[in-house]
């Protein structure tokens, strides 16, 4: 029977497999948050207000409509229409983010900009370098945001748990899934690795916490 593991780490009996190489955030078995640093050491995360910006996804804010959105942007448009997937209307782009070539996704209902969406395309040749570019990304998003709200690495099979040379191989299957999460005053941003279809995806979405909020 397969049983969905999600690893918390505590301070005590921490063990940090090598192939992870920033700092990790965790939570203490007094839910207090610690950010787990590379070089072993650790300190309590300070607790700060959600940071307020802007723009909500690259240059657009939460229920712009189409013409607006496709102003914000200077690369032709690869796709305009309904996309079953994604239940929604979207103009879709591809170019380079954070160095990775990526398509870009915006969603929209009734008009109105509610979703936005990274989708990289590392074009790794070995699996496990899937982890090392969530991770730089990662550590992008810390940058401009602040530390994460959420930081979990999941289980759903542990077959691979004892073996990290396999984890990237564990995505793909559909064992293994990272997820971290950031806020701002208007927006979730979920940081996602997962595998779907013996593929690993690695994306970030951004959500208006207006939007359905109770779907969040």
């Amino acid at each position: 029977m397969k049983k969905t593991i999600v690893i918390i780490f505590f301070l005590s009996f921490i063990t940090i497999p090598s192939i992870i190489l920033c700092n990790q955030y965790a939570t203490t078995d007094l839910g207090k948050r610690v950010v787990l640093k590379d070089d072993g050491t650790w300190e309590f995360v300070k607790k700060v207000s959600a940071k307020d910006f802007k723009y909500d996804f690259r240059k657009t804010q939460w229920e712009m409509n189409i013409e607006q959105v496709k102003k914000t942007e200077e690369s032709p448009v690869l796709y305009e229409g309904w996309s079953d997937v994604d239940d929604a209307t979207i103009i879709n782009y591809k170019e380079k983010v954070f160095l990775y070539a990526c398509h870009i996704t915006y969603l929209f209902d009734e008009n109105r900009l509610f979703q936005g969406k990274y989708i990289f395309d590392p074009n790794n040749e070995e699996d496990n370098l899937f982890i090392s570019d969530y991770q730089k990304i990662k550590e992008a998003l810390i940058d401009k945001y602040g530390d994460p709200i959420e930081d979990n690495i999941t289980w759903i099979d542990s077959l691979y748990i004892e073996e990290n040379q396999k984890w990237g191989y564990a995505i793909k299957i559909e064992h293994l899934k990272y997820t971290t999460t950031f806020e701002t005053k208007r927006t979730i941003i979920m940081l996602h690795l997962f595998g779907n279809e013996n593929s690993i995806i690695l994306q970030i979405d951004y959500n208006n916490k207006k939007y359905k909020s109770d779907e969040l």
